[in-house]
């Protein structure tokens, strides 16, 4: 598997489509800075999966997109398509070349396919995963990741071994586990409120349902007496009633009849004026069709107008165009005569020429025979003038002798005068360096001065960094204390919300009614919910409204009574219980008029609550005839005072009913009424929003302890790079003092060497005058025998000077023929030139001509269209104006329709008023009667509202409940004393039955629900273990290998020395840093810190190259990773790159030679437009 070809279009730099082929072997980009080149990676990495806008050195996303320059527009869209072979099978694909497609749109949008076909980006992640490939794995190595190894942490460099081991994937599961395993404990924490909760409510509610139970039967057996009594009352004032409804009878059938009649006229009325809104709308329409056919009609004779100004233009062109090609045709004629000229012009030069050059080689025949001869006299003269220069030489030898050890002697004075200067020299050297000594020893000691000043504000900042960390401590534990207790009321929110939703502490029947509402059930579409639902009490009042409410409180309310009789029809037919049903358009109530005043009189019950005005009737109904009082003593007294007429309650639960029984006593706090858990939900709602705020300012406060703890970090570094700054100086400093007396030594040495000099200078001076004396004699012989040698050769050079006067004139004759010929030839040149210059003129003339006859054929085409769209405008205008006459006609009509009705209308408005005027006369005649009827049916009243509001029963539901009674009294006497047994019982919760059961079943789910968490949690931890063995195995048998490799790289790449990696933590293979150790050739061992910026460089390729070797890549991009390196180690690189790109693929960015050297195949960019890369391409092996 190789990398084949990438095309790029729109991408960065690349507006214009590029194709760069690769083959195996190493491929080589090149180019100037900022021309691109490091473009052609960042395609590389984005069509690979790189999603980080910042790895591709942008800062959004669609930077990446060409954006336009100074000569070229911006493009909509980048496409990167990575074209890989896949004839080894590697990807599991039946294509024997894989295609991968990346495209981003300036709109956001973005596209991948995999040969042509869109896929997702999970697709192409899956399809290069376990090849070596891919954005996460090394097949594309930037400098960045040198970088990235020179200025890691110990402790972060493990990510390069981990990416190699391969184990990146299974910490990303590990993190899945972890997360899951930390949602299985929050699970269980909340599992486990939840059964603490249920389990204090288990008690309570059982010893709540034995005395729900026992007070049914008791009630059960006082409610048929006391319905029994109701019923007698009620049936001696139903005669009393007939009587007066019989009287109003009259009246309401003549009141009817006169209504009825009423509402036919309003009815007409209506109809009438429904009518005549119709015709408005009518005559709109029209209106508005009429306005629409205008303007159509307006916009078709705007186009006929149109059309025929754009045909009077085109006939206009056509004329002009025709002027054209008549001038066109005239600079032909002249061009052809031009050309036939320079034509005969050409042949004419060309004749001359032939004749000038048969001329000149005759002179240049002539002139190489006096030449020869000439050459012949030069041999003669050079021999007679070597033997000269042979005497010359022999004379110049002695005399260069002779001057020599006079320059000699002069040497010897001015070199003794110089050693006399260089030894004052030295000893003012000696002086100065002495002195520079002494300075460099006080600059040392104030460094170390200064070094120490540095140490003791390290010191003091790293005690605040530690204070920093001891109050980050403080600040994480006191998260963690407000994050458990926002879990905590989060936690119990939740249940109660959890409760809440399920149902709990509802009867059986309303819980079955409300869970079907939840599901949106047909029959259940109208329930509006609880009266707990509507209504809003103050915690103060809870007590009182929930004692005297009791189950009415889970009575439901329904938008009609329709809706009721489905929902009962339900409950009967599925058998789920019983409940009661409050419908909006059937519950009324008798208003209470009676004003309670006394001590602790807090008000009426309907009073106190807060509720939507729509349910007005239903907490009347329940309601409006309760009062609540502070303190049962004043409720007692008001009793007394109002002869116990009133139904009381006291804020701590007692109740007071007509009659004069009191109930109360102490019950069970442990379990919260349906009001009480309402009111807690929003207590803990707002609590939670509290506590989640402040967590987030804790959370913004601790954020602010680690930013200064990083910048006390920070300024510990840069001091503490300042210190070793200072280090080196000292260091530098204590160099340069042992130099400078290093020196001191040497220019004592030289002194006594210049002394010893100077004892060897007079000794050779007398040895010099000697050899004077012997070299003159012999100097005066050789200059005899030089004289008789120069007559010789001033005859010879007589006779040559002679020779060479003919040669000149025979030259000059040739020179001028020359000119002449050369003149012609640039004659010839430029009629040639003209003659090419007029004939492409002619050319493109000719095309000129052409191009305007096809512009006049498609103007005579536009011409016929403009002629046949105004005939079919012209057409249309013509139906339009029949369409407005006819629209026109219809509007009249319609007016006229709308006047007859208006007519009508007032007629039937003053029959209405008459009707009006009776039906208030006989309204106000039933009113009177109405008034004596209801004086009867109050007593009446009084009686129903007693078996309502106590038994919620109406007369017909309460038959079948009625008992004979042979006594009156005894039927009393029995119903107080079941009175006083119910009164003992204290407060009943009548849910407690079903809710005990519901809550036994509930926590045994909830127990079992425990036991597969417990599991699901141990089971995570071991899956947390197996990963955790499995990335300790993996990184070891990963580490030793690169290690390996590192060593034999380093060592090949710096031809010697020797480097390992170094685990900082063998204990904790998980966590432990990585250190590298590297010693090059000829010094000791250091870590990379400490290594010159060269070596620190290669050393870093070293290991990528050594990772490479453990986990390769079919291919690999390098950008400029050399880009640090000097020549030498270029090369190095180069040629070990070289050996390596046997088994794995290349592609380099560079612009170092060495590195290009090496390539297979070179590739150019350049950037010939300012913001717009071009490509170049050769192939080394055949350029070479």
């Amino acid at each position: 598997m190789y990398l084949k070809r990438l095309e790029i279009q729109g991408f960065k730099s690349f507006a214009d489509k590029v194709e760069i082929e690769f083959n195996p072997g190493i491929t080589v980009v090149v180019g100037p800075n900022g021309s691109g080149k490091s473009n052609v990676v960042d395609a590389i990495r984005w069509v690979l999966g790189e999603q980080s806008a910042k790895t591709l050195r942008g800062m959004r996303m669609d930077d990446i997109i060409f954006s336009g320059s100074d000569g070229r527009k911006a493009v909509g869209l980048a496409q990167v398509s990575l074209t890989i072979d896949n004839s080894t099978g590697i990807f599991p694909l039946d294509f024997s070349e894989v295609t991968v497609t990346r495209r981003l749109y300036r709109s956001g949008d973005s596209e991948y396919l995999i040969n042509k076909v869109p896929c997702r980006m999970k697709d192409i992640h899956e399809l290069f995963m376990d090849t070596g490939v891919g954005k996460e794995g090394f097949s594309v190595i930037g400098q960045g990741k040198i970088d990235e190894i020179l200025s890691l942490k110990a402790e972060d460099r493990r990510n390069l071994i981990e990416e190699a081991a391969g184990i990146v994937k299974y910490r990303y599961r590990k993190r899945e586990a972890q997360r899951k395993l930390d949602d299985t404990e929050q699970s269980l924490v909340r599992v486990y409120d939840i059964i603490s909760e249920l389990k204090d409510q288990l008690g309570p509610l059982e010893e709540q349902a034995n005395k729900a139970r026992q007070y049914q039967v008791w009630k059960e057996e006082a409610d048929q007496w006391e319905i029994s009594v109701a019923l007698y009352n009620i049936e001696e004032n139903k005669g009393k009633l007939q009587e007066s409804k019989e009287k109003t009878l009259y009246l309401e059938d003549q009141l009817t009849k006169d209504t009825t009649k009423f509402h036919s006229l309003q009815s007409r009325l209506e109809d009438l004026r429904l009518k005549a809104q119709h015709l408005d709308q009518e005559i709109s329409q029209l209106q508005q069709n009429y306005y629409n056919t205008n303007r159509e009609l307006e916009k078709h004779e705007h186009q006929i107008e149109m059309a025929k100004e754009r045909k009077s233009s085109f006939i206009s062109q056509l004329a002009r165009l025709e002027d054209s090609t008549k001038n066109l045709t005239s600079e032909e004629e002249i061009l052809r005569e031009q050309l036939h000229k320079f034509s005969a012009e050409v042949k004419e030069v060309e004749r001359q020429h032939q004749e000038l050059t048969a001329k000149i080689e005759f002179l240049e025949e002539n002139f190489n025979n006096h030449k020869q001869t000439i050459e012949e006299k030069n041999d003669l003269i050079e021999d007679q003038k070597s033997v000269l220069v042979d005497f010359l030489r022999e004379i110049a030898k002695t005399n260069n002798e002779i001057n020599s050890l006079e320059n000699d002697l002069n040497n010897f004075k001015k070199s003794f005068s110089q050693l006399s200067q260089k030894l004052l020299e030295i000893q003012r050297l000696i002086t100065q360096e002495e002195e520079k000594l002494a300075s460099t020893t006080q600059y040392s000691e104030k460094l170390i001065l200064k070094k120490s000043s540095l140490e003791k504000e390290i010191s003091k900042l790293e005690k605040s960094l530690e204070d920093n960390k001891e109050k980050e401590q403080e600040f994480k534990a006191l998260y963690e204390k407000k994050s458990e207790a926002y879990q905590q009321l989060k936690s119990h929110l939740n249940v109660l919300k959890e409760m809440e939703a399920s149902g709990e502490g509802y009867q059986k029947g309303v819980k079955a009614i409300l869970e079907a509402k939840k599901k949106d059930s047909d029959f259940a579409k109208g329930i509006i919910g609880t009266v707990a639902d509507i209504i809003k009490v103050p915690g103060e009042l809870e007590t009182a409204i929930e004692t005297v409410m009791g189950g009415s409180l889970q009575y439901l309310i329904s938008e009609n009574d329709q809706v009721a009789q489905r929902a009962i029809e339900y409950l009967k037919t599925t058998k789920k219980g019983r409940a009661t049903f409050l419908p909006l358009n059937t519950i009324s109530y008798q208003e209470n008029n009676q004003n309670l005043q006394g001590d602790g009189v807090l008000g009426r019950a309907s009073d106190l609550v807060q509720y939507d005005l729509k349910y007005k009737k239903i907490i009347e109904f329940l309601l409006g005839r309760i009062w609540v009082i502070k303190e049962l003593g004043q409720a007692v007294a008001l009793g007394k005072k109002y002869k116990f007429n009133i139904r009381m309650v006291t804020l701590d639960g007692e109740l007071i009913t007509p009659g004069g029984a009191l109930t109360g006593g102490s019950y069970s706090r442990n379990t919260k009424g349906l009001l009480a858990r309402k009111r807690l939900i929003s207590q803990l709602i707002e609590k939670v929003q509290l506590a989640k705020e402040e967590l987030v300012k804790l959370k913004e406060d601790l954020e602010t302890i680690e930013i200064n703890q990083v910048d006390i970090f920070q300024n510990i570094s840069k001091l503490k790079d300042q210190l070793y700054n200072l280090s080196l100086e000292i260091s530098q400093t204590q160099g340069q003092k042992e130099q400078i007396q290093r020196e001191i030594n040497r220019l004592n040495t030289e002194k006594e060497i210049v002394s010893f000099d100077q004892e060897q200078l007079e000794e050779q001076e007398q040895f010099s005058q000697k050899q004077i004396t012997m070299l003159v004699n012999k100097a005066y012989e050789l200059k005899e025998k030089h004289s008789q040698t120069e007559l010789l050769i001033q005859q010879l050079e007589t006779n040559k000077k002679d020779l060479a006067l003919e040669q000149e004139d025979l030259l000059e004759k040739l020179n001028k023929e020359k000119i002449s010929i050369a003149t012609l030839e640039q004659v010839k040149i430029n009629a040639k030139t003209r003659y090419q210059e007029i004939e492409e003129r002619l050319n493109k003339l000719l095309q000129e001509k052409y191009n305007i006859n096809e512009e006049m054929r498609v103007l005579e085409d536009e011409v016929l269209q403009l002629e046949s769209l105004i005939i079919d405008n012209q057409e249309k205008v013509k139906e339009f104006n029949n369409s407005l006459n006819n629209l026109e006609s219809l509007l009249q009509d319609t007016k006229a329709k709308r006047t007859n009705c208006t007519e009508e209308i007032v007629e039937v408005e003053k029959e209405i008023k008459e009707k009006s005027a009776l039906i208030e006369e006989m309204s106000l005649k039933k009113h009177q009667e109405e008034l004596n009827l209801a004086k009867v049916k109050g007593e009446l009243d009084n009686n129903t509202n007693r078996l309502q509001e106590s038994f919620n029963l109406t007369y017909e539901e309460a038959l079948p409940r009625r008992r004979e009674i042979a006594s009156i009294k005894n039927v009393k006497k029995r119903i107080n004393e079941l009175r006083s047994l119910i009164e003992e019982l204290g407060l009943v919760n009548f849910a407690a039955i079903n809710e005990f059961s519901r809550v036994s079943q509930r926590l045994e789910f909830l127990e079992k629900q425990t036991e597969d968490l417990n599991e699901a949690k141990s089971t995570l931890s071991k899956v947390i273990i197996e990963m955790d063995q499995i990335m300790v195995k993996k990184f070891n048998e990963t580490f030793e290998q690169v290690n390996v490799n590192f060593s034999e790289v380093f060592t090949q790449l710096f031809e010697g020395g020797k480097a390992f990696l170094k685990l900082t933590d063998k204990e904790d293979l998980l966590e432990t840093g990585i250190e590298i150790i590297a010693q090059p050739p000829g010094k000791k061992s250091q870590t990379l810190s400490l290594l010159s910026g060269g070596e620190r460089a290669m050393t870093a390729i070293a290991l990528l190259l050594a990772i490479l070797k453990v986990k390769p890549s079919p291919f690999c991009v390098l950008d400029e990773i050399e880009a640090s390196l000097d020549d030498a180690n270029v090369i190095k690189f180069a040629q070990y790159l070289k050996r390596f790109s046997q088994d794995t693929q290349f592609i380099m960015i560079s612009h170092r030679k060495g590195t290009m050297e090496i390539g297979d195949f070179l590739y150019g960019v350049t950037m010939e437009l300012n913001g717009v890369s071009k490509l170049i391409s050769v192939k080394l092996s055949e350029a070479i």
